[in-house]
């Protein structure tokens, strides 16, 4: 999403940076259906970073919620799964940064158990799930870390397990995830015992070739402190 004046701009970082005051929520434990986002203005002397309250929807589709995930992909943003203080969720919405409007994005396929504090990244024209917390919460049953990768498809609405063969990283919540060189990188997290440092990797080009590597120079890193 490139542009001016919207929520990422263009441009090169030049001149100085003034801070403008950050959404008031404790994105942890507090439950929200507010839109708020960071906007750069990329001006001749300056670049100016600044939260904006976008104007309220006539309709919200989706629960008020937490420890979910955002993806940017075109003109939208898409919010997976969460917790809405009583009970964990797997429902993707849409947001059409155009015209501030919400909707269920259109799904097909199993989708990933509800869950929360996963991760979400986006690859060519998919959006990938991996691990997170799953089970329920308001009986607090069946809980539990998990590790499986799921792949939606933003064109067709399909979501697909990806199957993996070999190694998998411990199942795991409340790591870091992101996208180089054609993988998907993993590190860190909590796998309800203690708290991991280790970092794998995963090739997104083929899902039949692929494997789970754990990369063994990043895994040697010391632990969390």
């Amino acid at each position: 999403m490139a542009g001016s004046g919207g929520p990422i701009g263009s441009g090169a970082l030049t001149g100085g940076v003034r801070s403008k005051v950050a959404p008031s929520v404790d994105f942890d434990h507090s439950c929200s259906d507010s839109v708020e986002y960071l906007t750069l203005n990329f001006g001749p002397f300056e670049t100016v970073h600044r939260w904006r309250r976008l104007p309220p929807c006539d309709e919200f589709v989706g629960a008020r919620r937490s420890k979910h995930t955002v993806v940017a992909y075109k003109d939208a943003i898409y919010v997976f799964g969460g917790d809405n203080g009583k009970t964990m969720l797997n429902d993707l919405l849409r947001f059409d940064v155009k015209d501030c409007s919400w909707c269920r994005a259109f799904t097909t396929g199993t989708p990933p158990a509800p869950r929360y504090h996963h991760s979400a990244v986006v690859y060519g024209s998919s959006m990938f799930v991996f691990g997170g917390y799953t089970g329920d919460i308001y009986s607090n049953s069946n809980l539990k870390n998990k590790n499986d990768l799921f792949e939606y498809k933003f064109a067709t609405g399909q979501w697909t397990e990806w199957k993996i063969e070999g190694r998998l990283p411990v199942a795991r919540s409340a790591h870091g995830a992101t996208v180089y060189s054609d993988k998907l990188w993993i590190f860190a997290g909590y796998d309800g015992n203690a708290r991991l440092n280790d970092m794998w990797t995963i090739g997104l080009q083929d899902r039949e070739l692929t494997c789970w590597e754990e990369d063994s120079v990043a895994s040697g890193l010391g632990g969390p402190g």
